[in-house]
């Protein structure tokens, strides 16, 4: 029997680009074609062979966290930092999205778009950006069967340098309902982005239609005495059914060349009181946006920039 070389074992990392934005993962990058299947039924001899029901690809990594301003449009662009229902995630033209291993391989899905928005960490403890994925599905218009509708390949020699500057971890502070928040560890922000996909019969799913957008925050403050984050949270006073909205927005602020993150319109949703030896007075808070109206007209649910 044969033996492999070491030569022969193909590995090793690579970096991506969306567009004309460069990004790097802090480790691995998964590409994953996801192919849906099914079997006929064939009452005489059981199920028949494998048929396909849909195809389409998902890649996933967890950026270094470098900090540019094509890299927040990118990654909380403003098509879900105020979103409309029904927006088609894949827009009227296809964006590619290459991974080019150092190797010299290069694959590229002809058709990306965000699957969702990463969380934030605000902490000088960790990089700012959390994973990401990224939906590619066949390129507009052309038809499956075509070679080249999903994907090409290639290969071209990998030579890159990477901008180390541009990884900022700084302190942040929170400041909502004129506090200012001092942390444990930091902020962590969330974004939950529901899409559902639009498919045809002769292609299976060609786009992603936005549904709903949520943002929100959460800490565990250093400074919060026990009853006063139960005023907060208004377990009492407020009639089942009231609105939560109190029109006060958080701001988390990070020191030069970190982030600036508002929640608007931010109403205080969970945290507990505590008591014990070693144990902070409250335990982690959290906090959600409430969309605004602004002159009839539905405003951002979040905005997100850089710090001066």
């Amino acid at each position: 029997m044969s033996s492999i070389t070491r030569q022969l074992v193909v590995d090793g990392p690579g970096t991506l680009t969306h567009g004309s934005t460069k990004l790097h993962a802090a480790e691995n990058i998964d590409a994953t074609a996801i192919l849906e299947t099914w079997r006929p039924n064939i009452s005489t001899h059981g199920q028949g062979g494998l048929r396909l029901k849909d195809a389409r690809a998902e890649i996933k990594f967890k950026p270094t966290g470098n900090i540019t301003q094509g890299i927040i449009d990118l990654l909380y662009p403003a098509a879900l930092r105020n979103p409309v229902a029904n927006t088609s995630m894949h827009g009227t033209t296809d964006v590619a999205l290459l991974i080019h291993a150092m190797s010299g391989e290069k694959v590229t899905f002809i058709n990306a778009a965000l699957a969702g928005m990463p969380d934030l960490i605000l902490s000088p403890e960790e990089t700012a950006i959390g994973d990401v994925t990224f939906n590619a599905l066949v390129g507009n218009g052309l038809n499956r069967t075509a070679a080249s509708s999903l994907y090409t390949k290639a290969s071209a020699t990998w030579s890159e340098s990477f901008p180390e500057v541009e990884i900022i971890t700084v302190p942040y502070v929170g400041v909502w309902n004129a506090v200012t928040f001092y942390t444990e560890k930091g902020w962590k922000v969330t974004f939950g982005v529901v899409l559902e996909q639009r498919k045809t019969a002769n292609e299976g799913t060609i786009d992603y239609k936005l549904k709903s957008v949520t943002a929100r925050a959460s800490c565990t403050p250093l400074h919060m005495n026990r009853g006063g984050l139960l005023d907060e949270l208004r377990p009492q006073g407020l009639a089942i059914g009231a609105s939560m909205r109190q029109g006060r927005d958080l701001v988390i602020t990070g020191g030069s060349g970190g982030l600036v993150v508002t929640l608007y319109d931010a109403t205080m949703t969970a945290g507990p009181a505590q008591w014990g030896p070693t144990r902070l007075a409250a335990g982690e808070v959290g906090f959600e946006a409430n969309r605004r109206i602004v002159t009839g007209n539905l405003a951002d649910l979040f905005a997100i920039s850089i710090a001066a």
